[in-house]
């Protein structure tokens, strides 16, 4: 996708800022250090409208965004579920010690071209997680993830979970998966459960200390 910009006065470089849902700006840039007022955005997925914003930077520092734009790319999108990860890591955030951050990758998918990797290197065994604020799950819903984690891990057990604005915990933990493979686990929304959901996330214990990455893509929801 070929993107361009007005020069900005003083301007020694330029950070892009790319997502999936407009308003969303990743906390890092997708791009940075670009010195020219063009760029050609590569290795897209098809069928997915992308939102842009620009910032420029000076010897005093970085400009706010610029105005957003977007633009859509041809074809059928492999991956249409809420949370496929093909342009950030969406609102989801790390916590626990064990998790030392997330990114995006393309090194494995279960759909489209990238998912979240899950990078460890947790110093003991413990339960850490990826989770977001303000789903908006409908009660009764069913939540499935997938999962993908690599042959000789520490994991021992991956639980998604939810809390809604009343502070209803629900969760699934799950010790049987199978390593270097795509595992999907779900999570049923109950009935009762007040929506937007307050919490949604997904905790993955491990055994020992360990350093290795576990994916996690193509995060969506069915009601029945």
């Amino acid at each position: 996708m070929a993107l361009s910009w007005n020069a900005v006065s003083g301007a020694t470089s330029y950070r892009l800022y790319r997502t999936a849902k407009s308003g969303s700006e990743p906390a890092t840039p997708s791009v940075s250090g670009i010195t020219g007022t063009s760029y050609t955005d590569t290795g897209l997925n098809d069928g997915t409208t992308y939102y842009y914003r620009v910032v420029a930077v000076s010897a005093g520092g970085a400009s706010g965004f610029s105005a957003e734009a977007h633009a859509a790319t041809p074809g059928t999108n492999p991956d249409p579920t809420q949370f496929h990860f093909e342009t950030d890591t969406q609102p989801w955030a790390a916590s626990g010690a064990q998790i030392g951050g997330i990114a995006t990758s393309t090194a494995q998918h279960f759909a489209g071209k990238q998912s979240m990797a899950v990078n460890f290197n947790g110093t003991s065994a413990g339960a850490s997680s990826v989770e977001m604020s303000y789903a908006v799950v409908p009660a009764g819903a069913t939540i499935t993830f997938h999962v993908w984690i690599p042959g000789g891990s520490q994991i021992t057990a991956i639980e998604p979970y939810l809390a809604d604005y009343n502070w209803t915990w629900t969760s699934n933990p799950i010790a049987s998966f199978t390593a270097g493979a795509w595992n999907t686990v779900t999570l049923k929304v109950p009935a009762t459960a007040t929506t937007p959901l307050n919490r949604l996330g997904l905790k993955m214990t491990t055994g020992a200390a360990w350093t290795g990455t576990v994916y996690v893509d193509s995060i969506d929801w069915t009601v029945q």
